[in-house]
């Protein structure tokens, strides 16, 4: 009886051992800091950027980014997005003058990321070009998280091109 007493006591023992060795190691994460575009925070940016609420539009029938100059293509691409379940009963479309105004968007689709993932956003401009820049922390709690970044600035015109980029910061 003692023998069996002294082989559960060695096992509770390496157990323990185990559990504290698993602890040690699982809790030595060390960060190395990584930023994909240093140079973002000093990147000029244009005036007067709206965000917009698309927090009730069904993100898989949109394409991946998009520039909507009228708003036929406003209509056709966003207002039939709409989800209209749970949480979305009073949701409604946010307006746009497109006389005025231009919408961009880019959905995001994260493997694995923070739900309180930091997302910063910047439109630069250069002659005919614009950059739409976004800045996503890369960390990693939770799975499956999406998120359209849509905007609107000033009128562009149909000449005009936009580039869409996205870039990471944070810990490896």
């Amino acid at each position: 009886m003692v023998v069996f007493k002294d082989k559960r006591m060695k096992i509770k023992n390496i157990c323990k051992l185990l559990f504290l060795a698993v602890m040690v190691v699982g809790c030595n994460n060390k960060c190395e800091p990584f930023d994909g575009m240093p140079e973002f925070d000093g990147l000029q940016t244009i005036q007067d950027i709206e965000e917009l609420d698309f927090s009730c539009v069904d993100y898989e029938l949109l394409p991946r980014t998009q520039v909507v100059l009228n708003d036929t293509g406003y209509q056709e691409l966003v207002v039939e997005s709409v989800y209209n379940g749970e949480g979305c009963e009073s949701y409604t479309v946010p307006s746009v003058d497109f006389n005025e105004r231009t919408v961009l968007w880019n959905v995001l689709q994260f493997d694995c990321s923070n739900l309180n993932t930091v997302i910063k956003k910047k439109i630069s401009r250069e002659g005919n070009q614009l950059t739409y820049i976004i800045k996503v922390e890369s960390t990693h709690f939770a799975c499956g998280f999406t998120e359209i970044n849509a905007v609107s600035i000033p009128k562009i015109s149909e000449t005009d091109t936009v580039i869409f980029k996205v870039v990471t910061y944070g810990c490896n």
